[in-house]
């Protein structure tokens, strides 16, 4: 066990064993992509674990860009009651002015994790003995007790630039148009988030 300091102010539950599965408003990757980009990712274990990832991005028009972000975890586990579920969306956006000026980031995330506990083996005996008993088949402790956490967040963070106006040259209209060059940042964030965990 070691101290560190705690990265964000304000309220802290405390209970941080299923932060690791959950999308965090801060940490959300936002993209600008010419053409919609998609990723599709799946893992199958041995024990019927599974996780699948789906994740998707495109432009709409030149200033806003739309994404979701969407992961499903499933585990049974070796031993009776350790089954695993867990579903996390999150959508998000980000859109710029032309000029450069103002901009601002966006997210939505919902995130339900449920966690069966067994409490442990009946006996040490059982770990003596493992190459002649299956585990899923020796006695656990408790057997009907789960973890439920449950996650609903919102986020903005809208900016404003602040530097010196150039004019760059626009070949679709062969105009000139003015940009703001970014040298100071004015930043706002809002944020607000709804936590339940119960066991």
């Amino acid at each position: 066990m070691y101290y560190g300091n705690p990265k964000n102010t304000g309220f802290e539950m405390g209970i941080n064993f299923l932060d690791a599965y959950a999308s965090k408003k801060e940490e959300i990757n936002y993209f600008n992509t010419r053409r919609p980009y998609s990723k599709v990712f799946f893992l199958m274990g041995s024990k019927e674990e599974q996780i699948l990832n789906v994740l998707h991005s495109q432009n709409i028009g030149k200033s806003f860009n739309a994404g979701l972000n969407y992961t499903n975890i499933l585990s049974t586990g070796f031993y009776k009651r350790q089954k695993t579920r867990g579903n996390d969306f999150h959508f998000h956006s980000q859109y710029e002015t032309k000029n450069k000026l103002y901009g601002n980031f966006a997210n939505f995330i919902y995130h339900k994790m449920i966690v069966e506990e067994n409490g442990g083996l009946i006996s040490d005996f059982y770990f003596e003995n493992l190459d002649s008993i299956r585990k899923d088949a020796i006695r656990v402790s408790i057997q009907d007790a789960s973890n439920l956490y449950n996650k609903k967040s919102y986020y903005l963070k809208q900016y404003l630039n602040f530097g010196k106006r150039e004019d760059i040259f626009d070949t679709k209209d062969s105009v000139n148009r003015s940009i703001v060059s970014p040298l100071v940042r004015l930043a706002h964030t809002f944020s607000f988030e709804k936590q339940i965990y119960s066991y």
